[in-house]
């Protein structure tokens, strides 16, 4: 079990612990997996420690996740069905699947001239 320094700081310990989980999850040894976790903790208070950090909730990029995973779903004929699952409205699927589109087709052309 990873051990607790009362002299560590609460956010490393917090950081560390999320790291600890996210490692063993990937069926990594105890063992490693905490050395993984302090390691990266020591190395985020090294390189941050004194500065006042802001982490961005990244909102954007979730729906720019959930917006590709709408696009790659999506085939043309289940518009209900992607609806459904994402929890958007159908006018919003329109609108996804325009700018998805529009992405698309603008990364095949680059790489068409490309090179």
């Amino acid at each position: 079990m990873m051990q607790k320094d009362s002299q560590y700081p609460e956010i490393l310990q917090d950081l560390k612990a999320h790291i600890l989980i996210t490692v063993k999850n990937e069926s990594i040894a105890n063992d490693v997996a905490e050395k993984i976790a302090h390691i990266s903790s020591e190395n985020i208070r090294k390189s941050w420690g004194g500065m006042m950090v802001y982490i961005p909730k990244g909102k954007a990029y979730e729906l720019n996740s959930r917006d590709q995973k709408i696009w790659d779903d999506f085939t043309g004929s289940n518009h209900h069905q992607v609806c459904k699952k994402y929890d958007i409205s159908l006018q919003w699927l329109y609108k996804v699947i325009a700018i998805q589109r529009r992405a698309d087709l603008e990364e095949r052309q680059a790489d068409v001239f490309a090179g």
